[in-house]
């Protein structure tokens, strides 16, 4: 499944369409991001495609990780979402030709630039 999925994304995004994609998988966490999954920079090592980082920042948090959906704060919730540089798949990528090592500078790279972001 997992095979198919990733070539329904790629289809999409050859088509010219978009995909949004977060690539820590879940909700995050208070203490910060976790770890990225490989599903984004697998995307991102076999597509073209211009790739925009964004941020998003909700303040006070909601909805993080072990919160339960109806523990809201006391005061309104502001979301902001934050375009960022355009990814350079070289800088990225390291250089990498190698598909695995490459998916892994992609992930690190992006968890770090995200990281200094927030």
């Amino acid at each position: 499944e997992p095979v198919s999925f990733k070539e329904d994304c790629l289809k999409r995004l050859q088509s010219g369409r978009n995909l949004l994609i977060f690539p820590e998988g879940t909700r995050s966490n208070p203490d910060g991001l976790k770890p990225f999954k490989k599903g984004a920079a697998s995307l991102i090592v076999s597509s073209t495609c211009k790739v925009q980082i964004l941020t998003i920042k909700c303040i006070p948090p909601i909805l993080m990780k072990n919160q339960k959906w109806y523990d809201v704060p006391s005061s309104i919730a502001v979301l902001s979402i934050r375009a960022q540089d355009t990814l350079d798949r070289a800088v990225a990528t390291g250089g990498e030709d190698k598909l695995i090592k490459a998916q892994v500078n992609v992930n690190n790279y992006l968890w770090n630039y995200i990281d200094s972001c927030l």
